[in-house]
């Protein structure tokens, strides 16, 4: 009851109820995104329910808050709000955040405003308060339906979400 076309995801779990590897078939369909590499990727937790190694990086958690600060290839750091602020490296970035706490700013190689209606994520601009993106919302917080590109509605893309509400895909 399919195509050639469909791909098939298949999840496994520890004891407590955790994903702890993916399996995705037919990795060369034609979809926009696909997966860095086909096939299975593991992940390990601690008692903390912390990642120790994903996809076999290593996973640090060196403040004493619990804050991941390594990935195996970056470093983060993060203010005494728990809110990451930095992600040094090519090309560092440097996080804003506005009084109710919401992410406003992305300084990077570009600078990124974020605009919002209540709690969600309506617009990015550029530093010169340019629109770069538009966002319809949908039914819950942090779960848009759709993104424009640019200033006009003729660049349509549709957001696809996973089994955990991740934005996996666009149309």
């Amino acid at each position: 009851a399919g195509t050639a076309q469909d791909q098939t995801y298949s999840l496994t779990y520890n004891a407590a109820g955790q994903i702890i590897t993916r399996s995705i078939s037919n990795t060369g369909a034609n979809y926009v995104w696909t997966p860095g590499v086909a096939g299975t990727k593991a992940y390990t937790v601690d008692g903390l329910n912390q990642l120790t190694t994903a996809a076999g990086a290593t996973i640090t958690y060196g403040d004493n808050r619990g804050n991941l600060t390594n990935d195996g290839a970056r470093s983060f750091v993060y203010d005494l709000e728990n809110r990451m602020t930095t992600a040094p490296g090519a090309p560092g970035v440097t996080l804003g955040y506005d009084p109710v706490g919401r992410l406003d700013t992305i300084v990077g190689a570009i600078t990124t405003r974020l605009v919002y209606s209540g709690s969600d994520l309506i617009e990015e601009t550029d530093a010169a308060n340019n629109t770069q993106r538009r966002y319809i919302p949908g039914p819950g917080t942090d779960e848009p339906i759709t993104w424009y590109e640019g200033a006009t509605t003729s660049d349509r893309r549709f957001l696809l979400s996973d089994e955990r509400g991740s934005v996996v895909a666009l149309t």
